[in-house]
């Protein structure tokens, strides 16, 4: 799971333009952040989440699943 996260990471890095996969790689980073530990890469994913944020703040879905990533990331802390 970890390359598969590492993956998503680097795709959000690679492609921030790219509406429909910043959707996707966020719902997939709340999905699994809600299953296991997410913290070894918390500095990372709050960077890509914050950039998605501000990249597509008109979009619901990015938005909700971010600030769920936000919550899980602070109530794990």
């Amino acid at each position: 799971m970890i390359d598969a996260l590492d993956a998503v990471l680097q795709a959000m890095e690679d492609f921030p333009d790219d509406e429909e996969l910043i959707e996707s790689a966020c719902l997939f980073l709340e999905r699994i952040s809600e299953r296991r530990s997410i913290q070894s890469n918390a500095k990372r994913i709050l960077e890509e989440i914050l950039m998605a944020i501000e990249g597509f703040a008109d979009n619901a879905s990015v938005v909700s699943s971010s600030l769920g990533i936000l919550y899980i990331l602070s109530a794990n802390n």
